[in-house]
């Protein structure tokens, strides 16, 4: 009976590992900046290896096989994290311009005489909430939207 509930419970594990890196696997697809990329990637493989591994190890039983995985386990566990600090590091420290963010955009359409009508509808309302209602009802598209209709 026990060995039936470990081997059920192993093969959640792994199918458990299994989601996580599929995860972690569209999460590098999905996500749009390098630094958000190597978070996905590096928590997602961490977890799904702690499931693997643990789901392997209930499948050895009590042998050298497990002990082995556990090795490889506290190995990788130690290592992993380590590894994406130092290349994020490396990326932070060698970078030539400050990475692209949706402010870094607004400020220089700012610096440049650019109006804000080039950007989305909404973004100057949730980003930069110091405009005031001239501005973004003379530069903004969803001015309508604010006013609830209405016209001035």
């Amino acid at each position: 009976m026990t060995s039936q509930i470990f081997y059920l419970l192993s093969w959640i594990l792994l199918l458990l590992g299994g989601i996580f890196s599929i995860i972690g696997g569209i999460g590098l697809i999905r996500l749009p900046d390098f630094y958000s990329r190597m978070h996905a990637s590096s928590i997602t493989d961490t977890l799904a290896m702690f499931l693997i591994i643990a789901g392997l190890m209930l499948q050895g039983g009590l042998s050298l096989v497990t002990l082995k995985l556990f090795l490889i386990f506290v190995f990788i566990f130690l290592t992993a994290p380590v590894s994406t600090h130092a290349l994020a590091n490396a990326a932070y420290k060698g970078r030539k311009e400050s990475p692209i963010t949706i402010n870094n955009l607004l400020m220089s359409n700012q610096k440049k005489g650019a109006k804000l009508a080039n950007t989305p509808d909404v973004l100057p309302d949730i980003i930069s909430p110091n405009f005031t209602d001239e501005d973004s009802a003379a530069n903004n598209k969803s001015a309508k939207y604010r006013n609830r209709g209405e016209s001035k």
